[in-house]
């Protein structure tokens, strides 16, 4: 195996949507192929020594090494590939002398990953939040954040 690297997937569905999809690396296209099957490796021919590993890597990202969390609105919940974080977040929310609480459970960036409260006299909302990079991290519901 001359200028091929090999990579180890984490499942059979990533290798054989990689290999269906290739991947683009600086720009160029580059096909790859199960080693075996069924198969957790794949090859990736003709890759130049002088391409960076982080190229390369972040490439892969999105198929191998993306981040599993919880996707949930209220109770409807399944499983989501995240590219940084997971997030909690539980919403409390005052209007017209009316109380809703909801829980999201999602993908989250850097932006979101604080807690707060706005009042804005007829309308009150806080937001508990936790950002977290682990997998399925975000399983917790957080408790409703009261601030007045």
């Amino acid at each position: 195996m001359n200028k091929a690297i090999v990579v180890f997937l984490k499942s059979e569905s990533l290798v054989n949507q990689l290999s269906v999809d290739g991947i683009w690396v600086r720009g160029a296209h580059v096909t790859v192929t199960p080693l075996s099957a069924p198969a957790t490796r794949i090859t990736m021919p003709n890759v130049l020594p002088f391409v960076p590993n982080n190229a390369i890597t972040k490439e892969l990202k999105r198929f191998a090494l993306s981040l599993m969390c919880h996707n949930c609105i209220s109770k409807q919940c399944s499983e989501i590939n995240c590219p940084d974080q997971c997030a909690s977040v539980t919403l409390f929310i005052v209007s017209n002398a009316k109380n809703m609480t909801s829980v999201i459970k999602t993908c989250a960036i850097p932006q979101m990953c604080s807690s707060g409260s706005i009042n804005l006299g007829e309308l009150l909302m806080t937001s508990n939040v936790m950002c977290c990079n682990s997998t399925l991290c975000n399983k917790e519901t957080l408790p409703v954040l009261i601030r007045l």
